[in-house]
């Protein structure tokens, strides 16, 4: 199954069966196509039946950053988080898709969520087939941060420099400021063919406030700062009209953050079609310094699907 890159997927209610491998990011960086190449696939009840195939989920561009996120909706990843035994999560047909206790994979690039209590290399568990290339399972949902840069070049272009701290602190609070970071990686500039602006920048998988980590983004080894122009996002508003708003604990040095470093999922992002456009640059996203712009209106989900001049398919059909 060639999945599209970019943004947010909810696949839901969908059985699966027979050979079949989920492929992201299908055609990504192939001429001119794709943004960031690190979409999320975010999985609600389906089944997941009987796949002889050797490879379930092929992170493409799994070595070089990228490569997107496969993921337990927040309702089913609680029922494997709280499941006791592999029997009771092999109950659940949609607890399948994943060995026991685990809810996501991502690419074997971020090797920071290694040093985490929650994450292990599917080859060290003998799954690096499955989880292809060697991608890295976690027992705890992840999420997507985005970092849209512009005028960089591959060749000259630094890395993003990416501290973690495994606690509730905030980066850049004055407690913070006098203890080093529990994990540091820097994370590959990333860009589409040679086109600037809007199909550049850096992006990463990241674990929600409920696991109470912190992350903090600089530039290059010295810890630069972020551009103030630049678009930063993090997970997608469908998330929160779906299943509920989400946050993450995010500082940006050089900017300023909303509610105190707290970003939420529904943050604004008009103007933004798949990669910024002209008036978001500076704008729009999360962690505007000057006047944050308000969150993205909220949608109900269940109303939606009977409006307009679509049909709800009924639940018998």
């Amino acid at each position: 199954m060639a999945l599209p890159d970019d943004t947010t997927f909810l696949i839901e209610r969908t059985t699966f069966e027979g050979y079949v491998v989920l492929e992201a990011n299908h055609h990504c960086n192939v001429g001119v196509t794709g943004h960031l190449c690190m979409p999320s696939y975010i999985f609600h009840d389906v089944k997941w039946l009987n796949n002889p195939a050797p490879t379930w989920m092929w992170l493409q561009r799994g070595g070089s950053g990228g490569g997107g996120i496969f993921s337990l909706s927040p309702p089913n990843a609680a029922v494997v988080m709280s499941a006791a035994t592999a029997e009771e999560q092999a109950e659940y047909e949609f607890g399948k898709m994943f060995p026991p206790g685990y809810v996501s994979v991502a690419s074997n690039h971020y090797t920071y969520l290694l040093s985490t209590d929650w994450c292990v290399a599917a080859d060290s568990i003998g799954l690096g087939t499955r989880y292809t290339p060697n991608g890295i399972l976690c027992r705890r949902p992840l999420r997507v941060l985005k970092l849209w840069s512009t005028n960089l070049h591959k060749s000259t272009a630094p890395h993003l420099k990416v501290e973690i701290w495994l606690n509730n602190a905030l980066p850049g609070t004055a407690e913070q400021d006098t203890r080093s970071p529990d994990i540091t990686q820097n994370v590959n500039f990333h860009q589409i063919a040679e086109l600037g602006g809007s199909k550049q920048g850096f992006s990463l998988p990241v674990f929600t406030s409920q696991e109470n980590v912190s992350y903090r983004l600089s530039l290059g080894d010295t810890a630069d700062n972020i551009p103030g122009d630049w678009v930063v996002e993090f997970s997608d508003p469908v998330m929160g009209n779906r299943f509920g708003e989400e946050f993450v604990n995010l500082n940006i040095q050089g900017r300023v953050c909303e509610n105190d470093g707290v970003v939420s999922s529904q943050h604004s992002r008009r103007f933004i079609s798949g990669a910024p456009g002209q008036y978001s640059w500076g704008n729009h996203g999360a962690c505007v310094n000057s006047n944050p712009p308000p969150k993205m209106d909220p949608v109900d989900c269940s109303a939606a699907a009977g409006s307009g001049n679509g049909k709800r398919i009924a639940d018998d059909e």
